[in-house]
């Protein structure tokens, strides 16, 4: 019943929980609707953001671009490298972007196959791309990052992302350091 199915563990979850709500005595039935809906409006444009990049992925599988990033990427870069490009890349791509689960979706299926045809390390290789994502979306100003945590705090969106740049922008060469390390040792 529950195989892979999400939709059918999102059911599941909402019914545990309206029977756990009502049950204590902590919501009414027409609070738990309305945290509900107020919860599906806001997984509104995350979960928009994944079927277009799932579309983007697959339309880009279709005609061949993740083959032909492969190919040229292969032949300019050298497997050495490999870590510390994707890192910066990336990292660039997702503070422009300020998407770091799109990038992810459109990211890591390019990215793994491309270490595997290099005989690249595939961990190091995946460990980039996530790594600048995480770095993309704390300098980001608009990511959601920044944002949540902003607004959790209660603290201008524009301060807050710049007092967070500088730790970004140093964990960042840091980071880039260590790939290009990495890249030649284990790379």
């Amino acid at each position: 019943i529950f195989d892979i199915d999400m939709q059918m563990g999102v059911i599941c979850t909402l019914v545990v929980m309206f029977i756990l709500y009502l049950g204590q005595g902590l919501m009414t039935a027409e609070e738990f609707a309305d945290c509900v809906v107020k919860g599906l409006q806001n997984m509104i444009m995350p979960l928009l953001l994944m079927v277009l990049a799932w579309v983007f992925a697959a339309m880009s599988e279709q005609i061949g671009f993740t083959q032909f990033v492969i190919d040229t990427v292969a032949a300019n870069v050298g497997v050495a490298l490999l870590p510390f490009v994707v890192f910066v890349a990336l990292a660039i791509t997702q503070f422009v972007t300020g998407t770091n689960w799109g990038l992810y979706i459109i990211a890591l299926p390019i990215v793994i196959p491309l270490a595997i045809q290099m005989d690249a390390n595939v961990a190091l290789s995946v460990a980039a791309v996530i790594s600048a994502g995480v770095l993309g979306s704390h300098c980001c100003f608009y990511s959601d990052a920044t944002v949540l945590t902003s607004a959790a705090c209660g603290c201008d969106n524009f301060r807050h992302a710049v007092t967070q740049m500088p730790y970004g922008i140093l964990a960042g060469v840091i980071a880039a350091i260590m790939f290009l390390i990495c890249g030649f040792i284990i790379g």
